[in-house]
């Protein structure tokens, strides 16, 4: 592995100035740039090129580097990266002592893969841009075959527009897990998002794979996943539920009444009618609830004169 060069360092030691890097990670954020050059020599990804950074975290999650390694290789390649105005040569540097001169094509191609985003690749030519407008209106299909909810069609939609976005609008033919990997790493290294929203886009993608362009993406192992985080939930003791309802008029009252004492979610509580209510079994029966799915709830004694 070569040594960083002399004439970026400085550049390199400005920007964990900047950042306010603590001096006992300096040496690591140097350790972890000299990684991701080598990573980007041997694989042949331009080291400029931000959709590098996904795999080469993904090839440190595969190594076992923890989490915490993976957060400061990325804050270190992200600096690294950034434009830095006192030094606007920067990437020329990097590019000529750090890297050999990029392989040659072979025919039309790369000896090696190209990088997810083929857009950052410099060898090979940029792929045509496809129109994905029969993909969406399959998609929007395949969602009301299935009865999914406009919700779910909404957010489907969402993530495939981000994932197009992502591969630079390059023909569905052409797509395969390498694009899925590099797009589910870069939501959390460069958007930063929630593991929850992370599990939705792989959702997204693989009912898009699956059931609109009917071929599975297979594993996508490796992928950096979004740090899940933990936390004790607010719960209102019963004295504060007490004084809640006593602020509260009909009707108002009464949907409380039913959200607090039947465990009903809010939309499901507005769309009740009279036949859902059974007061001689003391149930009440919610009808499409969540995944359109009907179940039966005890219902609370005291609601029952405002009911009535």
């Amino acid at each position: 592995m070569n040594e960083l060069p002399a004439e970026w360092v400085t550049s390199f030691d400005r920007r964990l100035d900047k950042a306010k890097v603590p001096p006992p990670l300096r040496q690591a954020y140097h350790k972890w740039v000299k990684f991701y050059l080598y990573f980007c020599q041997k694989r042949g990804y331009p080291a400029t090129a931000p959709t590098a950074l996904g795999p080469f975290l993904t090839k440190l999650a595969d190594k076992n580097h923890s989490i915490d390694d993976r957060h400061h290789a990325a804050t270190a390649v992200r600096l690294l990266l950034k434009y830095d105005p006192q030094d606007p040569n920067l990437y020329l540097q990097l590019s000529a002592p750090a890297l050999p001169p990029a392989p040659e094509p072979i025919g039309p191609t790369h000896a090696r893969p190209c990088p997810a985003n083929q857009s950052a690749c410099s060898v090979c030519p940029p792929s045509p841009k496809a129109s994905w407008e029969r993909e969406y209106r399959e998609l929007e299909t395949e969602i009301k075959l299935r009865n999914y909810s406009a919700k779910t069609l909404q957010v489907y939609r969402f993530w495939i527009n981000r994932f197009q976005a992502f591969v630079r609008s390059r023909p569905t033919t052409q797509l395969s897990n390498q694009e899925v990997r590099g797009f589910l790493s870069s939501l959390v290294v460069q958007r930063g998002v929630s593991a929850s929203s992370q599990n939705q886009a792989f959702n997204a993608l693989l009912f898009f794979f699956r059931h609109v362009l009917h071929r599975e993406f297979g594993e996508i192992d490796g992928v950096v996943r979004a740090r899940r985080h933990r936390y004790i939930p607010v719960v209102l003791s019963r004295s504060e539920v007490e004084a809640v309802l006593a602020h509260l008029n009909p009707p108002y009252r009464l949907v409380v009444l039913l959200l607090y004492g039947c465990g009903l979610r809010l939309a499901e509580c507005v769309n009740l009618r009279i036949h859902c209510f059974n007061l001689d079994s003391m149930l009440l029966t919610v009808h499409d609830g969540k995944g359109q799915k009907d179940r039966t709830v005890p219902l609370p004694a005291r609601a029952l004169p405002e009911i009535r």
